[in-house]
């Protein structure tokens, strides 16, 4: 009789390989994490930016701000949408771009996000800064329409 040969793994062998996986597995997820959330915020901010040019005009040529979609030469706010956006509507001159329920993360599914033009108090036809979310304007800016933005402040936004 000759000599049996183990072709298996053994015990250490096992968890060695499986300790390999665990490590890889903990470094990849929070950068696909990453990739995942700036994927949501891109969109919605691609959107913001086709609505933003549209309503910088309507301002340069009125010296106000669009009340609505329909002034500001935009689709109705249903219409608006992307993979992950459901809506972006005009209020005001303030864009509401609502995330949709496509959206992975809880923290964003459902919930809106506000940009809000702000206007130099002292040169009113300056161009025009852009107030994001919860963030707060430069001193000496008037901010315009309402801020609707209503995700936790921990939501993976490009704006807070």
């Amino acid at each position: 009789m000759g000599d049996l040969e183990n072709d298996g793994f053994t015990l250490i062998e096992m968890m060695i390989v499986i300790s390999i996986i665990g490590i890889l597995a903990a470094v990849a997820m929070p950068n696909f994490m990453a990739y995942r959330n700036k994927t949501y915020t891109l969109d919605a901010d691609a959107l913001f930016v086709s609505a933003k040019a549209n309503i910088e005009e309507f301002y340069q040529e009125r010296g106000r701000f669009p009340k609505n979609n329909k002034e500001a030469g935009l689709l109705e706010p249903e219409k608006i949408q992307s993979n992950f956006v459901s809506s972006l509507e005009v209020e005001n001159g303030a864009v509401h771009i609502m995330y949709s329920n496509r959206v992975d993360d809880d923290l964003l599914k459902g919930y809106t996000v506000t940009y809000r033009p702000s206007i130099f108090t002292n040169n009113p036809v300056a161009s025009i800064a852009w107030v994001c979310g919860y963030q707060e304007s430069q001193e000496g800016f008037l901010v315009m329409g309402q801020n609707r933005t209503n995700f936790h402040k921990d939501a993976p936004t490009s704006c807070k």
